[in-house]
């Protein structure tokens, strides 16, 4: 029996052949022995059943796994790591940022009734969520003994890695790649890496060992793949199989948790009302910019209810005119819906584009359209909303009952609809005519939220050149997404030339100006002079370059590409790799490069030691002096085995590298130095429980932040000098 280190407590994965001889090899456990079996108003399962109904099946690397008593707090990446002992699979960021923990999930869309494969953060996927699908990790794709895949082979073979931690999150990435589309374009192989980081290698080597097996690679890359043993990679994408059977109802619990995966709509409706302190998930990747992907909900719901399984969600449709796809699908679904419909939507492959611009491919494959939408609400800043209000999208919504009910996009939110809204269904116009752009600007493409964005759409006559219809909306700006009614009068009935682009840009400002909100995000304590007035100039900015285009566009007057920056970049030049090694050495992969690259090279984490987990809880504030620290919440809380304060150093406590600088741990009566100082560590039994139990560790400081130097303004005030730096040489400026 394997320790699940989440709760210390049983889990059993048994390798069978079916769903019954599992059911069977677990009825005969420990583990499974008094297991709770949780329905809710499912007609195929009862009180007293204790079969495989609420037993968690999914495959891991070819291998049937079925998992009694699953808990539901749990992430993939702890199961793969830590109970499946599968560390290829590496925990870094835990928030979907840096794709060190990326793997491959199959599963069956319900709604384009095929199967699919996809990558996904495996830190911020719920194990439970896997129930009937099949995980693919780093070992499952090839090992040194068993023999490398060709992917794997070329990233050792191209020095695509150097610390190499960030390699098998890479590797998957292009197998996904692979595994999704057979050959690959160069642009698909170039942009899938938006969910990956690499600290210390750089992109080139990555990127083009993809593009080796791209339908168009360059010549850089064909002369590379020719190096390597050929490889066909449409042979690598996924084969339809069988459909599976209909998946049941399941409910899984552990802790103050409880996981409901329904099947109906009804269902969902019944627990929605019986469970009031509830919410609804399909990826839930938003725990990610909660920054708590090890705690699910921060403990302030007690019931999850996936939508995932729902039948009347899952669903891609042409309706009346419209492209109609529900609640329970994910954004990539929705980028394919569309993309599959480009013949009947004019800026397809705009609107496309504009989706992209949500979090990375690994997120946009689990996070839910309807989501999103949702959390916008109360005040997420959305790229996916505005770039949908000028698609003229439409939302239907269940509340109390199953009757439903459409609005504009634009029109839900708080006041205008019930809080307890269920998203259904998204409706986007299908439209043979139209010109649509959006724009962001942000720090950086991808993860990173907008200082402003919009999404603008015209028609014009193209007769009279004089525009039929339009609409112009702006997210991250006033608060709350929302379109400007009086640009769009000033643009209908007009020719879009100088004085009208002027008058719209006059009526944006008069319809949101009043509702400006400070930039918050990235704001510094001492917000720079300009930042706010640079967000404001954002629309003239964003509505001059949609002039320009849709005047090209349409050709009412003519812009060459420098004008319009629409020069495509110029193709990578030929790289050449130079080695600083001896005559006949030069071009050897790392030793350990196939080990990097199959996950197979262990770093400290990847280290079995039985051991607890510990997590420290930091000052919040610069200075003030601490008068209590008080753990008796976080000592009762589950899992949690010590607290450890000053109190406990049986030496000195002393830290910096002066003895007495800095204290290990500041003690009650002692002076805080800086924000993130040190005051205690709770030990617990896994991460995820020492990180949710330091938060209940209540810190009281004395005159808090008083005196505090914290910006470069007052550090010159205060004449804040570092001892022994060097003074600026004779006649050099500071600044």
């Amino acid at each position: 029996t394997l320790r699940d280190r989440a709760g210390d407590r049983p889990l059993l994965p048994v390798f069978a052949k079916s769903p019954s001889d599992a059911a069977a090899a677990m009825g005969n456990s420990p583990c499974f022995e008094g297991a709770r079996s949780l329905t809710n108003g499912d007609s195929r399962a009862s009180a007293s059943d204790t079969t495989i109904d609420h037993v968690l099946t999914f495959m891991l690397n070819g291998k049937k796994m079925a998992i009694a008593r699953p808990d539901p707090r749990m992430t993939l990446l702890e199961y793969v790591r830590d109970v499946a002992l599968l560390t290829g699979t590496k925990r870094s960021c835990l928030q979907g940022g840096c794709g060190a923990c990326v793997v491959a999930v199959q599963r069956y869309d319900w709604g384009n009734h095929k199967w699919v494969i996809t990558s996904a953060n495996s830190c911020l996927k719920p194990l439970v969520s896997c129930d009937g699908m099949a995980i693919t990790t780093v070992e499952g794709v090839g090992t040194e003994r068993k023999g490398c895949h060709p992917i794997q082979e070329r990233f050792a073979g191209n020095h695509a890695m150097q610390c190499g931690f960030c390699t098998p999150g890479m590797v998957m990435n292009a197998y996904a790649l692979l595994k999704e589309n057979g050959k690959p374009t160069a642009e698909q192989c170039m942009s899938s890496y938006d969910g990956n980081i690499c600290r210390c290698t750089g992109y080139r080597n990555l990127v083009n060992v993809s593009e080796t097996f791209a339908k168009d690679a360059s010549r850089e890359c064909t002369e590379l793949a020719a190096k390597f043993t050929p490889f066909d990679a449409d042979v690598e994408k996924l084969a339809q199989e069988a459909r599976p059977e209909r998946p049941i109802s399941k409910t899984f619990q552990a802790g103050e948790l409880t996981w409901h995966a329904p099947t109906t709509l009804s269902e969902v409706q019944s627990l929605r009302s019986k469970l009031k302190r509830s919410v609804i998930v399909l990826g839930d990747t938003a725990k990610g910019m909660r920054q708590s992907a090890y705690e699910t909900f921060g403990g302030k719901q007690s019931d999850v209810i996936y939508l995932g399984n729902v039948d009347e969600l899952n669903f891609v449709e042409v309706q009346r005119g419209q492209l109609v796809i529900g609640a329970g699908m994910r954004i990539q679904d929705l980028c394919q819906a569309i993309t599959g419909h480009s013949d009947k939507l004019a800026y397809a492959k705009e609107l496309v584009e504009a989706l992209g611009a949500v979090g990375q491919r690994h997120l946009r494959a689990e996070a839910s359209w309807a989501g999103n939408v949702m959390i916008t609400r109360t005040g997420f800043p959305s790229d996916l909303v505005p770039a949908l209000i000028a698609a003229d999208a439409s939302v239907t919504f269940v509340s109390e009952s199953l009757e439903e009910r459409t609005v504009k996009l634009e029109d839900f939110k708080q006041g205008q609809v019930p809080v307890n809204a269920l998203l259904t269904k998204l409706s986007v116009p299908l439209k043979k005519t139209g010109f649509y752009r959006y724009y962001r600007v942000a720090h950086r493409k991808w993860l990173a939220t907008a200082f402003v964005n919009g999404g603008f759409f015209l028609d014009v006559d193209p007769s009279t050149k004089k525009v039929t219809e339009a609409r112009i909306a702006l997210g991250v700006y006033a608060y709350g997404p929302r379109r400007s009614p009086a640009a769009e009068e000033v643009l209908v009935g007009s020719t879009v030339d100088s004085a009208t682009l002027k008058r719209a840009i006059e009526a944006i400002h008069r319809d949101f100006d009043d509702e400006f909100t400070s930039e918050q995000q990235y704001k510094t304590m001492d917000n720079p002079a300009g930042k706010d007035e640079f967000r404001k100039s954002l629309p003239d900015n964003y509505l001059f370059k949609f002039f320009q285009e849709a005047q090209a566009a349409y050709g009412i007057k003519a812009w060459n590409d420098t004008e319009l920056g629409l020069i495509k970049p110029r193709p990578l030049k030929r790289g050449t790799l130079k080695f600083e090694e001896l005559p006949g050495r030069e071009d050897k992969a790392q030793l350990s490069a196939k080990g990097l690259t199959t996950g197979q090279v262990r770093y400290t984490d990847d280290t079995q030691v039985p051991s607890y987990y510990g997590y420290l809880v930091l000052s919040t504030s610069a200075t003030g002096k601490i008068k209590s620290i008080d753990t008796s919440a976080a000592m009762q809380a589950e899992g949690v085995k010590t607290v450890v304060t000053a109190e406990d150093i049986p030496g000195a406590n002393s830290a910096g590298f002066v003895p007495g600088e800095e204290p290990l741990f500041c003690p009650v009566g002692g002076d805080i130095m800086t924000v993130g100082q040190q005051i205690a560590l709770v030990v617990a039994t896994s991460y995820r429980l020492a990180k949710k139990a330091a938060a209940l560790v209540k810190v009281e400081v004395e005159g808090a932040g008083a005196g505090a130097i914290t910006t470069i303004d007052e550090a010159i005030a205060a004449d804040s000098k570092l001892a022994g730096a060097a003074p600026l040489p004779p006649g050099a400026k500071e600044g």
